[in-house]
């Protein structure tokens, strides 16, 4: 695809040719323009008027961190913002981009949450189209940029409707498929085939899946569809990106080719946090700096706060026993049956040579840290890549042949060798700013590495663009807002900023609300082993105290759990012990979950991490939030090396710990009391089930060290009831239910 030099878009949707000058004639690009760029306070301005219909203006904190973050991107400088809850984060956001589209430049926006980027795409953005429609004229396009596996693959879905219509030959026509499918019987279908996929929520899948491939403009996408369904059944009609169909491999265009022909038209992109996060940690151009998309000269990061800790994520590497079979199966149906047989029974000895390995190293501890000289692979480190790369010749074959299932058998076998020899590199070996450890878990011991300071990363792979002209590298404008950011962010990312603090405007909200945090005095025997608290008892405990809060509340209620176990236990008792409606992201996908808890506004909803941030139900719907317990996690190698990374810039060892671990749990437990109040008429209860969170006479009750209490307590002092006992919170549920 060819760009225009002077603007970088895609020549198809700029009216200039190759030798235009936008620079010179900023009308010769936007031929459509009718007056001067607009500023960004004037696009904010333009759409409170829509929004409101003239009946207010935009709050003062969001004019300051608009301005602010125009005036970073002007001069390609980075912005840092906190800015709470209700604010209006996301026009503040559009509004700055809209100002840089407006002189010929595009932008990234990337969210943490599908729910928020739903609401940018769907509420914030087309109001932010009209005002600059309305102010200069011009119509600027916005599009969102999925992973590869959010989209049907046609080659796979095709497959997966010959699969239930037992069709051993492809049909080239979708309405001929739909009809065999529409006809197909549970029986034609082996349990092995389906893969743990339910064979009638497949069959409604597929289904939708075809007759989306018959309207060439709808989306296609896993979260346009209001079909109830499990990952299972979404792994039979989408493709990893090593196994997606080509836009000329098939004779279907594949959905993700029309979403990216979508995004290299766009000005402004909206993409997760997950893209960003695959290109910062393996330096590959997956967003900005691909050259099927365009140049991009800023990204907007909406719930920053999640950003770095996704980046971990995605650098992330693990190699063991189970990986090793996983290799295996791959290669089922790629290779000849002999062949596969063999090449099986050996990954069957090297897997068994890697678990003893492994247990050697690690002994009988649960995790251990590794050495920057040691390798815990040892001559395994040389042996599995070899014996998984045999596979190739089988690979290369398969993956021409005429037969689709094979050829994406290939394809997928295809990814799995490489990603597991990358793995095996990457855990073998010291690299410098990663952190590399063994770990016991209910499939043996892994061995497993992480980035650990993701600073350089972000402003290397992500904050910094290559010049097409000169090769150089540009700096890029960059804007981190979040409604909670953790003390140092700026250095977290590697941005030169500080980080900007706006006061909520929901201070009268959150005084007509109460804080309930029960004591634990009243609770000893429940909660407390020899004198210590015990988190194995606190699930069962909490149990009882979340079903008599959500029944006094008449349901209308997010639980929140530190943990998936008790989440699950939560909703087992809530659903077997009251007569209320109780969802849970264990369900559905999540999005859609949320999305019908939010109109069935006397629901009980249950989460755990995932929806202590970007879910926004003002009203009724939310007037009880309860989390279970202070979501801080256990030690681990990763965040053990983020405090020794700190301990090496000057801090002693129990301040290193409060930055990171108290801090991250502090982050997480604010972003959940802010589920509650979203709106200046919200009113209701924020529920904190962990006593040591109160003071208490020696030896009556352990609370947490001062320092870590302290900063647990600081987000919730806004509340202006607090109750400790809970017949005295139910009362008040049960006061103010209508």
């Amino acid at each position: 695809m060819s760009f225009c030099p002077c603007c970088s878009r895609p020549l198809n949707s700029c009216s200039s040719s190759a030798s235009c000058s936008c620079e010179a004639d900023l009308g010769a690009h936007r031929p459509f323009m009718t007056r001067a760029p607009s500023s960004a306070l004037d696009v904010l301005a333009r759409s409170v008027h829509i929004i409101t219909n003239g009946n207010a203006e935009a709050r003062e904190m969001q004019v300051d961190g608009t301005r602010r973050i125009s005036a970073a991107l002007r001069e390609y400088e980075a912005a840092s913002l906190q800015l709470p809850t209700g604010s209006g984060k996301a026009l503040a956001l559009l509004s700055a981009a809209a100002e840089r589209c407006l002189n010929g430049e595009r932008v990234l926006i990337s969210t943490e949450s599908l729910s928020l980027q739903k609401q940018v795409l769907e509420k914030d953005a087309p109001v932010m189209q009209q005002a600059v429609r309305e102010l200069a004229g011009v119509d600027l396009g916005v599009a969102v940029l999925k992973g590869t596996n959010n989209y049907l693959d046609p080659r796979k879905l095709i497959a997966a409707g010959c699969l239930l219509a037992g069709l051993e030959d492809e049909p080239h026509s979708v309405d001929a498929l739909i009809t065999s499918v529409q006809k197909a019987s549970r029986s034609r279908v082996n349990d092995q085939d389906l893969q743990g996929a339910d064979w009638r929520l497949l069959r409604s899948l597929v289904l939708w899946g075809l007759l989306q491939y018959q309207a060439p403009d709808a989306p296609g996408d896993r979260h346009s569809c209001g079909l109830t369904f499990t990952t299972a059944e979404w792994a039979h009609v989408s493709a990893t990106s090593a196994e997606a169909t080509g836009a000329d491999d098939y004779w279907l265009t594949p959905k993700v080719v029309s979403a990216r022909e979508r995004v290299a038209e766009a000005d402004i992109v909206v993409v997760n946090h997950t893209l960003l996060a695959i290109q910062a940690a393996k330096g590959v151009p997956v967003v900005s700096g691909n050259i099927n998309y365009g140049v991009f000269h800023h990204i907007l990061v909406d719930e920053a706060h999640a950003l770095p800790d996704e980046v971990r994520k995605q650098g992330a590497a693990e190699v063991s026993a189970s990986r090793v079979h996983g290799v295996s199966r791959a290669l089922k149906g790629v290779m000849a049956a002999d062949e596969q047989a063999v090449f099986a029974h050996e990954g069957r000895q090297l897997a068994d040579a890697l678990s003893n390995a492994l247990r050697g190293t690690l002994g009988r501890d649960e995790q251990l840290r590794l050495q920057e000289d040691e390798n815990p692979l040892g001559t395994l480190s040389d042996v599995l890549p070899a014996w998984a790369r045999k596979a190739g010749k089988a690979i290369a074959g398969s993956k021409a042949s005429v037969n689709g299932r094979t050829a994406l058998a290939a394809m997928r076998a295809e990814g799995v060798v490489n990603d597991f020899c990358a793995a095996v590199a990457s855990v073998s070996q010291h690299r410098s700013g990663e952190a590399r450890y063994l770990e016991s878990g209910d499939w043996g011991v892994a061995a497993k590495s992480s980035p650990v300071d993701v600073a350089m990363k972000l402003r290397h792979n992500l904050f910094t663009r290559t010049d097409e002209l000169t090769g150089a590298p540009v700096a890029l404008g960059v804007a981190c807002v979040s409604a909670t950011l953790p003390t140092g962010f700026p250095v977290q990312v590697g941005i030169a900023a500080q980080t900007v603090e706006y006061e909520s405007p929901f201070t009268e909200a959150h005084e007509r609300s109460a804080l309930y945090i029960p004591s634990g005095i009243t609770h000893r025997d429940a909660l407390l082993t020899s004198g210590r608290f015990d988190t194995s008892r606190h699930a069962l405990w909490a149990t009882g105290q979340i079903v008599e809060l959500t029944s006094a509340n008449g349901g209308s209620a997010l639980i929140l759990a530190a943990t998936a176990k008790a989440g699950q236990a939560y909703v087992k008792a809530l659903r077997e012990r009251t007569n209320l409606t109780v969802h849970s992201q264990w369900d559905a996908d999540a999005a859609s979950v949320v999305s019908v808890w939010r109109e069935d506004h006397s629901s009980v909803l249950v989460g755990t991490r995932s929806m202590m941030t970007g879910i926004d139900a003002p009203g009724e719907t939310c007037s009880l939030v309860v989390l279970d317990r202070i979501p801080r996690k256990p030690g681990n190698p990763i965040d053990d090396a983020r405090v020794e990374s700190l301990m090496e810039r000057g801090l002693d060892r129990w301040a290193a710990a409060n930055f990171v671990y108290v801090a991250d749990a502090a982050l997480l437990e604010e972003q959940a009391k802010g589920r509650l109040v979203r709106a200046k008429s919200d009113r209701g209860v924020f529920a904190c089930l962990d006593p040591r969170l109160l003071k208490y006479p020696r030896g009556a009750f352990p609370s947490y060290p001062e320092p870590a209490r302290k900063a647990y307590m600081k987000p919730l002092y806004a509340f202006g009831g607090r109750f400790t006992e809970l017949a005295d919170a139910t009362e008040y549920l049960r006061s103010r239910t209508p």
